[in-house]
């Protein structure tokens, strides 16, 4: 099987794609997985690959080319912005499979008949739980304070900081954030919006 993957990472480069890129490598090999940004889709021969994957990176001006067929979307964040995505869909004629990491999205209308509720997860390759670290910190939060959520956020780090003062606060990516997670005996997460985020599943893998 030959699979294309498509998604965004030079805006953001812990994008969920590199992820799926990384695991349909390891399953498929490196010249039968191969990523392609959504801007050079166009340079695509439909018929080039069985398969299409786009995997959401919070994008919506990436549209979709409707001549590469069949095609699957791997949506994340409809608990966020969903009209978009919708969108997406709707303007490339309909999609063959729709996978969904958050599950109440199942349930709104999409132009498909294939609907797949798969959640996140951890990559174990980052994540080990045979690596063991000494516990440095009573807690930690690795992120930031943005949009409408920030202020709901920065109250529950407060909060937590205030009683647990041998914490840890910044932004790490992949195996750096993976390392502290793992120096921590009690990882912070607060979802945007009663969403499952993948840190759910990281901090359990650290450990």
């Amino acid at each position: 099987m030959k699979l294309l993957i498509s998604y965004d990472d030079r805006y953001r480069h812990d994008s969920t794609g590199i992820y799926f890129k990384r695991a349909f490598q390891k399953l498929l090999g490196k010249e039968n997985a191969v990523h392609v940004y959504n801007d050079k889709l166009k340079d695509v021969s439909p018929g080039e690959f069985d398969f299409h994957l786009k995997v959401d990176d919070g994008l919506n001006w990436h549209k979709w080319d409707k001549r590469l067929k069949p095609w699957g979307y791997y949506v994340i964040d409809s608990h966020l912005d969903l009209d978009w995505r919708q969108a997406i869909v709707k303007e490339a004629g309909g999609a063959d499979k729709l996978f969904f990491a958050q599950k109440p999205a199942l349930l709104a209308p999409w132009d498909c008949q294939d609907l797949i509720w798969s959640p996140l997860a951890a990559d174990e390759e980052v994540h080990s739980p045979s690596r063991k670290w000494e516990k440095k910190y009573d807690t930690c939060f690795i992120g930031h304070f943005h949009s409408q959520y920030a202020e709901e956020r920065a109250k529950y780090v407060d909060a937590l900081f205030s009683a647990l003062p041998n914490f840890f606060f910044g932004t790490r990516f992949f195996q750096d954030m993976a390392d502290m997670f793992a120096q921590t005996r009690l990882v912070f997460n607060k979802s945007l919006n009663s969403d499952i985020n993948m840190r759910f599943y990281e901090a359990q893998m650290s450990g």
